[in-house]
């Protein structure tokens, strides 16, 4: 609630200066010419939600981006079916929840793809393979032209609720938490509501029209821009709001029972068991001292990019 109100109080502070502050050009200022920056992503959601119940137009960029992963590794999902020979999508539905490869294992394909070829071929390739990753590869091909029998008779619609049903996404976006739970829900309606009925290819053509001006959007635009303090790195604005400066950073959450630094080593409270009593030790109270340290170091650091 208060990240909520601190995101309707900038938004508020927003407005009030566009059309009124003047930057040292001598011009009034616009949307584009302020900037909201956070520390980290998972902070933005909700001061986010403020600052656009207080009628300001925002320029997410990444951090839409991140709340939309459910829509995004469907419509992935959707575009390796209908042509599995584009890297991109096909590698984002690898490293997604449906095809469950890890980093590593997918550079072990791919470094097997010719310099014509796509990494569609490096996987047909890896599906020859008599090992573990071999299995895994024919899965998930079997996978795909199970799919894409489906597809050949069934709606768009209708075959994602097939797909989310099948490897309960639903109940998986719930458990992530971060609000994914009701962007998947809201896809999945409009999805059911669009024109777009039958058809991957037909759907997968609308869908890039309709999200085409939303993906194509570049900062500088009458919109105030978002980002973390890296993201930010070598940008300006004349007027810069540092949002969730309250925050504690994670290092201070530390548990205090027992601590592990590189550097100083492992630092653990001495029970008495018969007293029942606990005690801090010489090697904790040493390590805690230096993980506050690096703490105050890094927020110095962060505070100084932004």
């Amino acid at each position: 609630e208060s990240k909520y109100e601190e995101g309707k109080f900038i938004g508020g502070e927003i407005k009030r200066l566009r059309g009124h502050a003047v930057a040292r050009d001598g011009r009034r200022l616009g949307y584009g010419d302020f900037a909201v920056l956070f520390r980290t992503r998972t902070q933005a959601r909700e001061v986010l939600r403020g600052m656009k119940d207080a009628g300001v137009p925002v320029d997410d960029g990444s951090f839409a981006d991140e709340s939309a992963a459910p829509e995004r590794d469907l419509v992935n999902f959707l575009r390796v079916l209908d042509n599995p020979r584009n890297d991109l999508p096909l590698a984002g539905f690898m490293l997604s929840y449906f095809g469950n490869f890890d980093e590593s294992e997918l550079a072990e394909i791919a470094v097997a793809k010719g310099r014509d070829e796509d990494l569609y071929d490096a996987v047909l390739r890896a599906a020859e393979r008599e090992d573990a990753l071999g299995d895994k590869v024919r899965d998930m091909l079997a996978v795909l032209d199970s799919y894409r029998l489906r597809a050949s008779f069934r709606s768009v619609p209708a075959l994602l609720r097939s797909v989310i049903s099948d490897y309960a996404f639903d109940a998986y976006t719930a458990s992530a938490g971060e609000g994914l739970a009701d962007d998947l829900a809201a896809f999945v309606t409009s999805v059911r509501t669009g024109e777009c009925e039958f058809g991957i290819g037909a759907f997968l053509a609308e869908y890039d029209r309709s999200s085409g001006a939303r993906n194509d959007v570049s900062y500088g635009g009458d919109k105030v821009r978002i980002s973390t303090f890296h993201g930010f790195k070598g940008l300006q604005a004349p007027v810069v709001f540092v949002a969730g400066i309250a925050d504690t950073s994670g290092a201070r959450g530390e548990p205090d029972e027992v601590l592990i630094d590189g550097a100083a080593g492992v630092g653990m409270r001495a029970y008495d068991l018969a007293a029942r009593t606990a005690h801090t030790t010489l090697s904790l109270g040493a390590v805690k001292e230096i993980a506050a340290e690096k703490a105050a170091k890094e927020e110095m650091r962060l505070f100084y990019v932004a």
